[in-house]
């Protein structure tokens, strides 16, 4: 342990002295292939254990499926009562998207290089950038233990890339002594917005059985193809009347105070399609033969849902163009994918842990205060929020995720380190309070 004071400014200062070790933390995990498919994360989790074992940190590991592991870091603070104080807990995900088109990339996908103020490789962004903000912060935390009345848990998981199945939605449930009051997660969120919110997800199949018949034929049968057909048409137009969801007033007033933030790490726009119904048809099957009216098709379809709506408002929504229909239509989960229904979810940025990353990112960034606002993809936090845990997500802005050339800018992430280690010091020093509560 250190004997130098807990302080948001020491935080601050600590990480920019030790940048090269932050620079090198992220260059290994970045070096270690943890794609998903196949979701094989074995190889970084054992590189993650050595990693704290090498510093005294206690830790367990906890693999409901065994190529699937998760690592989760914990510590009780030494000043007072443990169990008096808060409970923070930082979490990321292991695994990253494949690396798709290997000839396409400058680099190799792995290489983690350092060149020219940016990190390169597959997971830079999502999110080996801003999760190692959090291993620093959680590190920073852990070495000055004797300052803090708490716990501090880090959560290394896996499974986040499909679903959370055997992931964070497994720990949540199954592990709550490691939930904590409050969670800091650093997804890609660019610099300039701290995300409070996510949307939500219906991955629905509409399958319609029609009736087959030669195309020649008087009366011809019912086509499965032009019902789909009809409903997906209905569904378009559907998302078209609707303008903006009735997103609660509060919430809206905080994601529209974000536009001109989201537009810019985002594009024009983006703050548009939180408010609204998103409607995507993936897949279609359908038909047998060119001159038969087909008697089989099926879609499976991704709605995003806004806040202030509902997966069963969506499922519902569907079954009701459906029945406008003389066929037989089924609307179910899309069986491609687990956990196929996520609702939208957000924490009130009026929690302490989203004032202290605010104030600490506006320190970090020159006095430039990130906006709160929604995500557009979806990330593990909605299991905490779920839970009725704050939940704040806050990483270095992305560029090439998912697709070549996935890289982050050495400054942006270096903000993130700062602003996530000065915020968890704030929190768990408990500056927002006069002895106050949890």
């Amino acid at each position: 342990m250190t004997t130098t004071e807990l302080t948001p400014e020491a935080a601050h200062d600590a990480m920019n002295e030790r940048q090269d070790e932050w620079l090198d933390l992220v260059t290994d995990l970045i070096s270690i292939p943890s794609e998903n498919p196949p979701g094989d994360t074995t190889e970084i989790a054992d590189y993650f254990t050595s990693f704290l074992q090498d510093r005294n940190v206690p830790y367990e590991v906890i693999a409901p499926k065994e190529e699937m592991p998760n690592v989760v870091a914990h510590f009780e603070g030494n000043s007072g009562d443990p169990e008096q104080g808060r409970h923070l807990t930082f979490n990321g995900h292991l695994d990253t998207f494949p690396r798709r088109n290997e000839d396409l990339w400058d680099r190799s996908p792995f290489s983690g290089e350092v060149d020219d103020g940016k990190i390169h490789g597959r997971g830079t962004s999502d999110m080996y950038g801003g999760f190692t903000a959090s291993i620093a912060s959680f590190l920073y935390l852990f070495e000055h233990r004797d300052s803090i009345e708490g716990k501090v848990s880090l959560a290394a998981v896996s499974d986040e890339e499909s679903g959370a199945r055997w992931g964070t939605k497994h720990l949540v449930k199954n592990y709550p002594e490691y939930n904590g009051d409050a969670v800091i997660s650093g997804e890609p969120s660019s610099n300039g917005i701290i995300r409070f919110a996510e949307r939500g997800r219906a991955w629905i199949q509409i399958t319609v059985t029609g009736e087959s018949a030669h195309t020649c034929s008087v009366p011809r049968g019912v086509s499965a193809i032009d019902v789909l057909t009809d409903i997906l048409v209905d569904l378009r137009e559907l998302v078209a009347d609707n303008d903006i969801v009735d997103v609660p007033a509060d919430k809206r007033e905080v994601i529209l105070s974000a536009k001109e933030d989201m537009d810019a790490a985002y594009g024009e726009g983006a703050t548009d399609r939180i408010l609204k119904l998103r409607v995507n048809p993936g897949t279609i099957k359908g038909g047998e033969k060119i001159n038969l009216s087909a008697e089989n098709a099926s879609a499976e379809v991704d709605i995003r849902l806004p806040i202030g709506t509902s997966t069963d408002e969506a499922v519902t929504t569907v079954k009701t163009i459906a029945d406008r229909y003389p066929a037989k239509i089924e609307v179910n989960p899309a069986p491609s994918v687990t956990n196929a229904f996520k609702e939208p979810t957000a924490s009130p940025t009026n929690h302490p842990i989203f004032q202290h990353l605010q104030m600490s990112a506006a320190e970090a960034r020159q006095g430039q205060a990130p906006s709160f606002s929604c995500a557009l993809a979806g990330t593990d936090c909605a299991y905490y929020r779920k839970a009725g845990i704050p939940a704040a997500v806050y990483g270095p802005s992305p560029h090439n995720l998912g697709s070549q050339n996935e890289f982050i800018y050495v400054e942006d992430f270096m903000e993130v380190v700062r602003a996530q280690a000065a915020a968890s010091t704030r929190f768990m020093l408990r500056t927002d309070e006069e002895g106050g509560t949890k």
